[in-house]
């Protein structure tokens, strides 16, 4: 697995599956659950990560189905989770509206405030790409209760809060106000935390190219696709 994790970090999934497939035999065979659970894992997110999102959402669903036969709650509720994202990338926030719901009633059953927030940010997100404004203003607040109660150990929760706020504002051409929330996430977490700093840079750049900043949007969009190819991401 630690070669496949290592394709995989390099974008290289095509190489990785048959190795995962592999250990997947043999971790089931020798009823190596930590493993197999593993294995399930990274898998599926190779997938997801080369774009492939139908064999990454059946990856999620055998990720799901072996949690389920193993009793294991973290795993079925971070399983949902990461269908929910699945599927929001797609635009299918119907179906990603209904997993971050289980993925947040099963975090809250767990005690877990973390991902319940995360997932609290998801289910905003959702809400409002369909149209349900009061139902996304009343999951994000939530998630800000469960972040302002936790102080500096939630601040990339607080980031994330930030950032869907952000892509709200920036949809309804409020461009300095997305600009404001998106540095707000920024300042939080500076740099350590990429994948928030990508997605802030990408808002920033958006909204000053928005609010006819031509310039100084361009500066800033340059900076956040160094960011993304930091990531191995998509461009």
């Amino acid at each position: 697995l630690s070669l496949a994790s290592s394709y995989i970090q390099r974008g290289e999934t095509d190489r990785a599956v048959p190795l995962i497939d592999q250990a997947l035999t043999f971790y089931q065979s020798g009823n190596y659950r930590t493993q197999t659970w593993q294995a399930y894992v990274l898998r599926a997110r190779g997938y997801r990560q080369k774009g492939d999102y139908k064999a990454a959402l059946h990856s999620f669903q055998d990720q799901l189905k072996f949690a389920e036969q193993i009793g294991d709650e973290a795993g079925i509720a971070y399983t949902h989770g990461s269908l929910g994202v699945l599927l929001a990338i797609q635009e299918q926030y119907a179906e990603a509206r209904v997993h971050f719901e289980e993925n947040r009633a099963r975090n809250h059953t767990l005690g877990n405030q973390l991902n319940e927030g995360y997932a609290l940010v998801n289910l905003s997100v959702a809400n409002w790409r369909l149209g349900k404004n009061d139902d996304s203003r009343q999951a994000l607040d939530q998630a800000s209760q469960i972040a302002n109660q936790q102080g500096a150990s939630f601040l990339a929760l607080r980031a994330s809060i930030n950032l869907a706020e952000a892509e709200i504002s920036l949809a309804n051409r409020k461009s300095a106000e997305a600009e404001a929330k998106a540095k707000q996430a920024l300042d939080l977490v500076g740099l350590e935390d990429k994948t928030v700093a990508s997605e802030a840079k990408k808002t920033i750049c958006i909204a000053q190219t928005q609010s006819r900043r031509a310039a100084v949007g361009l500066t800033s969009c340059q900076l956040a696709v160094e960011t993304i190819a930091g990531l191995g991401g998509p461009l």
